[in-house]
């Protein structure tokens, strides 16, 4: 029997291993679902298993699935981006996958959350959320698009899902000219106003069209997303809304995770 190993951020438990429970787990115990917990250094640490020279551990068929965060442009069609032994989703982060307006009405039903017991209220909860960090986004889709093989972050919080105090646009642009200024060392390349266009394209897209359409939930980062619903609701329970999502999850409705799983389906 082939051995077939699957990497993921996170840690047993983590949204990242749950939802690839619910994309393979009827494929188990054939595959072996293995978190590597943060980003960095887990490329490092899934060479180690499976390139170290005569170790048991390595397998016959193995990947790394990832949040693709603003290291991939986002494809045209919904699709796996594929590095090497690096498949990353098509939405941004894991939590992408989770925030949806019917999952979030049906739990606010169940548990009788006032202001969004029609799904009215609850599309406007989550288009309100997604204007207030539109420009923080596009900062951020910027930066990520500028710092291809050069190290600096996207944000200047401490982590995602920490939003800025000021997510206005010269207060975003000032923040993330900071951080290329920091970075600058390592290359020339860089001028302001390519800078500035660069965020201005991003802006382009996230028109109002875009934003009524939805895709806000393809292209925003996950935690930012759900940290602006819980600044408008700040008394909505996040953390067990993702517990009922994960329970009622069914990837058959993502074409890059149905992509996964075939995948690993043929190298079983």
């Amino acid at each position: 029997m082939k051995k077939v190993r699957i990497y993921c951020e996170g840690k047993v438990g983590s949204h990242d291993y749950d939802i690839l429970n619910k994309v393979l787990g009827d494929l188990r115990p054939n595959i072996d679902i293995k978190p590597l917990g943060g980003k960095f250094g887990a490329k490092a640490i899934m060479d180690f298993y499976e390139n170290a020279n005569g170790s048991a551990a390595k397998s016959d068929f193995y990947l790394w699935f990832r949040d693709r965060d603003f290291d991939y442009p986002v494809p045209d069609v919904v699709r796996l981006t594929i590095d090497k032994h690096i498949y990353s989703s098509y939405r941004t982060t894991i939590e992408n996958y989770l925030l949806d307006t019917s999952v979030f009405w049906q739990y606010a039903v169940e548990n009788n959350i006032s202001g969004l017991q029609t799904i009215e209220e609850v599309e406007g909860l989550f288009y309100k959320s997604a204007m207030d960090i539109r420009e923080y986004q596009a900062v951020r889709h910027a930066l990520g698009k500028m710092h291809c093989g050069v190290s600096f972050k996207t944000r200047w919080t401490g982590k995602d899902g920490d939003l800025p105090q000021f997510l206005d646009l010269e207060n975003c642009e000032s923040e993330g000219w900071n951080l290329i200024c920091q970075a600058k060392n390592e290359t020339n390349d860089w001028t302001e106003s390519g800078y500035q266009a660069e965020v201005q394209s991003f802006l382009a897209l996230f028109d109002d069209g875009f934003m009524k359409a939805g895709d806000y939930l393809v292209w925003f980062q996950g935690k930012d997303f759900a940290s602006a619903l819980c600044r408008n609701r700040p008394d909505f329970p996040m953390n067990d809304y993702y517990k009922f999502a994960k329970s009622v999850f069914d990837y058959t409705k993502f074409a890059d995770l149905c992509e996964l799983r075939k995948l690993v389906e043929d190298n079983i």
